[in-house]
């Protein structure tokens, strides 16, 4: 099997419960972060984590096939009411406008309303959707973490760390520099530059958490990628709360 087949180490150890990774909305109360973003999902083995985590999440990948895979899981597992399937092209050339107002569609949409992926594939087609996305700037509702793994989209970067409501979580892991001797992706436009990961937090104004640049192996000590990796927070309105809050460092040893 693949060490790419099940949940990254990274991802499994950091992700908060949700019940536990509270939003600050304002001064005076706390509200518990309602959606999770993963983007460019693939087949599905971090939303379904995320899931049992008792996130409600909004999965997003090109691959309906893929999708449709996840949805059928989330059955299986009756977590399907928590799940949302987006089939779209993440790297369209859309602005921030537009990923609000199809976030804010999914959220909405229900069981009777938009019964699986069929009806997600309708609405990406309707030809209004572009429109009504400028017109409504304000539509989606806090996104309480994002999560990136094995993707790497530049152009994108900030907008998507944009989306995060205060006190959200980013979590992301993808290819670095040198990992082309272990296979693919070896193109320098899918593998990240030394510190990149790191700079591209910093310029969104992110709290960093957790950071690693280095080589992972598998269970038998064999080298098998080289992965920048982080863990990331928006700032609370709330300045006097720490966004470190509840957090822990992995011990080493």
């Amino acid at each position: 099997m693949s060490a790419f087949a099940r949940a990254s180490d990274w991802i499994a150890t950091h992700l908060p419960c949700a019940a536990s990774a509270c939003l600050i909305e304002d001064g005076s109360g706390i509200a518990d972060a309602p959606w999770l973003v993963d983007w460019a999902c693939g087949h599905g083995r971090h939303s379904a984590l995320a899931l049992a985590r008792g996130w409600r999440v909004i999965a997003l990948d090109r691959d309906a096939e893929a999708l449709c895979g996840l949805e059928r899981a989330a059955r299986q597992a009756e977590t399907a009411a928590a799940l949302r399937v987006v089939n779209e092209d993440l790297e369209a050339p859309h602005d921030a406008a537009y990923w609000r107002q199809r976030l804010r569609l999914a959220v909405e949409a229900t069981p009777e309303t938009s019964p699986g992926l069929a009806a997600e594939v309708r609405s990406r087609a309707s030809p209004g959707l572009a429109a009504e996305a400028t017109q409504r700037r304000d539509g989606v509702p806090g996104i309480g973490a994002l999560l990136l793994t094995r993707y790497l989209h530049r152009a994108s970067w900030a907008m998507l760390a944009g989306l995060l409501a205060p006190g959200g979580w980013l979590l992301h892991e993808t290819f670095a520099q040198g990992h082309a001797r272990y296979g693919r992706p070896s193109r320098a436009a899918f593998l990240l530059q030394p510190g990149e990961l790191l700079g591209l937090a910093q310029r969104a104004n992110l709290a960093i958490l957790a950071y690693q640049d280095g080589t992972l192996e598998d269970e038998h000590g064999k080298p098998f990628a080289r992965v920048q990796r982080i863990v990331a927070r928006k700032p609370l309105r709330d300045a006097c709360v720490d966004p470190a809050a509840g957090f822990r460092l992995r011990s080493v040893g």
